[in-house]
């Protein structure tokens, strides 16, 4: 979005459509879980078409991303030198966040 305001003067009894180049976000919303419990401040790294989305978990292993299309979609995680895996399946949707729930990771 290249601006957040526009000045727009209107003569009386007109109307103006402004576009503001907005264009819609999908994301999505998960817990990254391993050896029962949830992952914090673990490294995740998902490859999604040649391209790579890389994001930290928060302190009770939440995981927020941008970006991800539907279909599934295979994940690692490194956590203190420890390495896993997991599978992330995205539907088609039309919510802007999605919630995946916990994502169980294990031995790579």
């Amino acid at each position: 979005m290249g601006r957040l305001q526009r000045r727009v003067s209107l003569a009386e009894r007109s109307g103006v459509v402004v576009d503001f180049e907005a264009r819609p976000v999908r994301a999505l919303a998960a817990r990254l879980m391993g050896s029962g419990q949830a992952m914090p401040r673990a490294r995740v790294r998902l490859r999604i078409s040649g391209r790579e989305l890389q994001a930290e978990t928060g302190l009770h292993g939440e995981l927020y991303l941008e970006g991800v299309p539907p279909g599934r979609h295979a994940g690692q995680s490194e956590d203190g030198g420890l390495r896993c895996r997991f599978e992330l399946t995205v539907p088609v949707q039309s919510e802007v966040l999605f919630d995946a729930g916990d994502l169980w990771c294990g031995p790579s």
